[in-house]
């Protein structure tokens, strides 16, 4: 059985806590993992932890290479219920508290527990983005067809599988498993490559599970490899849209 991942109730201090650990240690721990190997990293906020930790949303602009929003806050999702202008609002209310907050333009979205409506790319393109990570279609960026769009938007495949919370929570998998199936998924995409052209592999990581000090050789180690391999390009999401 896996771990549990939802929202914490009251009461429940532990998960509470981690939570809060995520936001003030495990992404920074994350962050300098990729600044010791000066590999390109992307930070997603959600409207509500940028606003109410002002600190942690300057250090991330500061220090992020790409800034994504992340919805209004965590447990605040889409959802087919909204009408039109009720969906357009949660956007704009999230983009303009995290660029606000973190004084950078925003052009990718990722929406809390993948959540989207029939609207979703509509709006996003409405609002000015170029990406969302919410469709893994087959590793391969993919430009969605929205007649009239003012914006070109495409849906950039961050896998479910290589997702350390569901893997390491929902899978309750080891830290050796998720490093061997990170290290196969690449091998296979690598060999798909050689067929098909070029893969893309999205990693969405969370500070408050592989920022942990008990897993975070994972992502280092893991990062490295990629380093040492000739045929891996790693890119910030926005510069993968950029380049198509």
């Amino acid at each position: 059985m896996g771990r549990e991942t939802g929202e914490p109730r009251h009461g429940q201090v532990a998960r509470l806590s981690q939570w809060d650990f995520g936001l003030t240690t495990g992404v920074f721990r994350l962050l300098e993992v990729a600044e010791r190997l000066g590999v390109p990293v992307a930070v997603a906020l959600d409207g509500h932890g940028a606003t109410a930790m002002p600190g942690l949303a300057e250090e991330v602009g500061a220090r992020a290479g790409e800034v994504v929003a992340r919805g209004r806050a965590a447990n605040l999702v889409l959802h087919p219920a909204m009408t039109a202008k009720e969906e357009h609002a949660y956007v704009a209310d999230a983009l303009a508290a995290v660029g606000t907050a973190t004084s950078r333009s925003i052009s990718g979205w990722f929406s809390p527990e993948r959540a989207t409506t029939p609207m979703t790319p509509h709006v996003l393109a409405a609002q000015g983005l170029r990406w969302f990570g919410e469709w893994p279609v087959d590793e391969r960026p993919v430009p969605v067809d929205l007649p009239g769009s003012p914006t070109p938007l495409t849906a950039l495949p961050f896998g479910l599988e290589t997702e350390d919370v569901f893997a390491l929570y929902t899978r309750a998998m080891t830290a050796h498993d998720y490093a061997e199936v990170l290290d196969r998924t690449v091998t296979a995409l690598l060999a798909d490559a050689d067929r098909v052209g070029t893969r893309f592999l999205g990693l969405s990581w969370f500070g408050w599970a592989l920022g942990q000090a008990c897993f975070a050789d994972v992502a280092e180690r893991f990062l490295a490899r990629l380093l040492e391999h000739e045929d891996v390009h790693l890119a910030l999401p926005g510069d993968v849209v950029d380049s198509r």
